[in-house]
């Protein structure tokens, strides 16, 4: 996963919950009456049975009192943040309005393809991400792995843009906020749109293959997937983005759960591989092994 985000200070931004904060308070003080209203909101049954202080221990100055620190430990459930990071900045007498999110990326550039679950590390095969010899997946598969990757690199060079030595340049461009991905993956070849209606057709995790892909290019549309340190969530204390932080963490949990039965399904057996290369040279109109024989294809009939 992602290292964790840092954010400087910025100002309390109006919030649209009713919480009404005097103009008197200071600065701090109106970054803490949020959290503490925003507990009463959020979680009011949990408000009213708590027990703990809403008052700092005695002699400390700066920090969370235990009633705050409850309610960043309750928000930890909805959505991945770094609470510790926000402990420290405030026993240091500094209150960040912004959440230190963590994003649910596949980090798959600053990450060895080995680090990775080997139903992980055959999706990022298929992306082009990755070679066989960065992998550790069963030797039966080796034939099929290298017959991908050869495919794989044949593409990419006809485009002059096989990914190893371009890898500098696609983070220069990533973090400019363009579309890299197209320069080089063949996901984002000519016939993107065939790929995904064929997998639309089929009734086996192999259906999920166009979004397990978006996922690994940072194009689902989802932040807590898309989001890097280059370009990270931006997100303040107050209802609307809990809500929204909430919501697009279960969307990038229910997508790593497709995904990694997707990529466990390619592992069950060295045939459901080579069901996924056959789909995957539909990018290219590659010739398939069998005349009219497209894989999920027949289903249509």
């Amino acid at each position: 996963m992602l290292e964790q985000l840092f954010y400087k200070i910025g100002l309390l931004r109006e919030t649209q919950n009713g919480i009404f904060i005097p103009e008197s308070f200071s600065f701090p003080s109106r970054i803490l009456q949020v959290l503490v209203e925003l507990y009463r909101q959020y979680f009011p049954e949990k408000w009213q049975s708590s027990e703990v202080s809403l008052e700092l221990p005695s002699g400390q100055e700066h920090g969370y009192t235990p009633r705050e620190l409850e309610f960043l430990n309750l928000c930890q459930a909805l959505f991945p943040f770094s609470s510790e990071y926000l402990e420290e900045m405030a026993e240091e007498g500094e209150y960040s309005t912004e959440i230190p999110v963590y994003s649910l990326e596949i980090d798959w550039y600053d990450t060895a393809p080995s680090d990775f679950a080997p139903c992980l590390q055959i999706l990022l095969l298929l992306a082009g991400c990755a070679s066989p010899e960065q992998l550790t997946l069963p030797v039966e598969y080796s034939q099929i792995l290298l017959h991908l990757e050869e495919f794989n690199r044949e593409v990419v060079m006809e485009r002059e843009a096989y990914l190893p030595p371009r890898l500098d340049s696609y983070l220069e461009s990533y973090t400019s906020r363009s579309s890299p991905a197209e320069e080089w993956s063949p996901y984002f070849g000519s016939d993107n749109k065939r790929l995904k209606e064929l997998c639309q057709l089929r009734d086996d995790p192999l259906a999920q293959l166009p979004l397990a892909l978006d996922a690994i290019f940072h194009q689902t549309g989802c932040a807590m997937l898309d989001a890097s340190d280059e370009m990270p969530i931006e997100a303040f204390w107050d209802k609307e983005n809990l809500d929204w932080l909430a919501q697009e963490t279960r969307q990038a949990e229910e997508t790593w759960q497709k995904m990694e039965e997707l990529g466990n399904w390619l592992l069950a057996d060295p045939a459901h591989l080579e069901v996924a290369f056959e789909l995957w040279k539909v990018l290219y109109r590659v010739p398939l092994r069998e005349e009219g024989a497209v894989p999920g294809e027949e289903k249509t009939g």
